[in-house]
């Protein structure tokens, strides 16, 4: 895959190249044509090869803050292009300042990715487009950055915060966080949960507190030193597994409440896989198939499913999907609650942090981290 990616370097680069060559040769001496050219280059660059995004919300704490302005790279997975062509240049949803829709969807191209240096493994973290924002153009939904735990294919299962792939339970992310009730004897201070590396606690009652640890710490031997504690009276751990996901939500007129699809969990589509369009199939996957074939081309009546008019009972995927989450998974607006994300959604990977408002950043504010859990 490497060999592709750096043709795809190579092609963009001499695009890139031929676009200045061009505005030289043109150039002229006023304001206007350096404004439109610097747009032209600017634009070009940030779609191609790297951009900077700023990580609106605590779902990836301790990992990534909410406020970090990040640098991300659109060549490993490789840089899409635009489906969305009205739009105004450098802007994504709205124009800056003023909030105002910075976009028309008269206009929808098919989308084409270029190939790119490597692809999605377990465990990446990586910035896309949410599919919540279903009353959007897919390139112009909101970016999120999320850590991708299931892959196509795959069936995956969250039992008490710990993820089953396949049946085999998987290795978490070091900075994963497990959320304790911890019944205490008598008032407990910040000294004394700081010997346990625990930063995070919340007074929710007498001598009763939440607390966040993270997995780096090995979550095992701090419980059993809490509990060894002679101030501690009991530790529990608070279930993580909430709410239904997407997948399994009101379609159509049902309502299936299956938790987790079972036994095995719930499978991955991937791209060629055949479905049996059963009754719980459908209410499961039946909006991913919407997606696909599009609203107008679909019909589902009485558990039976018509694709432009003809009778099916069984659907192959167009795409591969992912299994999206936040590492602070109790404040994660996630795969969890709105589903699978397809492979077109993918944007790029996060590299490195620039500016954090971190406390302990250097020189107020100001951050060079590798982030060395994502590559």
């Amino acid at each position: 895959m490497f060999v592709f990616g750096l043709f795809t370097v190579i092609f963009l680069g001499g695009i890139f190249y031929l676009i200045l060559k061009l505005l030289k040769k043109y150039e002229k001496k006023n304001w206007k044509y350096e404004l439109v050219s610097a747009v032209i280059v600017v634009s070009f660059f940030k779609w191609s090869f790297l951009d900077i995004t700023r990580v609106p919300s605590g779902s990836m704490e301790k990992t990534l803050l909410p406020g970090d302005f990040v640098i991300i790279s659109k060549l490993h997975y490789g840089p899409r292009t635009p489906s969305t062509l009205l739009q105004i240049p450098l802007t994504h949803q709205t124009t800056k300042f003023l909030e105002l829709k910075s976009y028309l969807d008269w206009i929808q191209i098919p989308f084409f990715r270029f190939p790119g240096f490597t692809w999605i493994k377990r465990n990446d973290a990586v910035v896309f487009n949410t599919p919540s924002d279903k009353n959007m153009p897919l390139d112009v939904r909101t970016f999120y950055v999320k850590r991708c735990i299931g892959l196509p294919g795959e069936y995956i299962k969250m039992i008490n915060g710990n993820y089953y792939i396949n049946g085999s339970k998987i290795e978490n992310a070091p900075n994963k966080m497990y959320r304790f009730l911890v019944k205490s004897n008598q008032r407990l201070t910040k000294n004394f949960f700081k010997k346990f590396n625990i930063e995070e606690f919340e007074n929710v009652g007498e001598n009763l507190y939440i607390v966040n640890i993270l997995n780096k710490y090995n979550i095992k031997k701090t419980v059993e030193k809490l509990i060894d504690s002679e101030y501690i009276e009991n530790v529990k751990i608070l279930s993580q597994d909430t709410g239904s996901p997407a997948i399994i939500e009101k379609f159509d007129g049902y309502i299936d409440v299956v938790n987790w699809g079972g036994d095995n969990g719930i499978l991955i589509p991937k791209k060629g896989l055949e479905l049996e369009l059963s009754k719980e199939n459908i209410i499961r996957y039946g909006e991913y198939i919407i997606d696909e074939c599009g609203k107008k081309n679909i019909k589902i009546v009485n558990d039976e499913v018509f694709i432009k008019g003809k009778k099916v009972t069984k659907y192959t995927f167009k795409h591969d999907y992912y299994f999206m989450i936040g590492d602070n998974i109790y404040n994660s607006w996630d795969s969890r609650f709105w589903g699978f994300v397809r492979d077109d959604a993918i944007y790029a990977k996060p590299l490195l942090v620039l500016f954090s408002k971190s406390q302990e950043s250097l020189l107020g504010g100001f951050k060079l981290r590798f982030l060395k859990t994502m590559w």
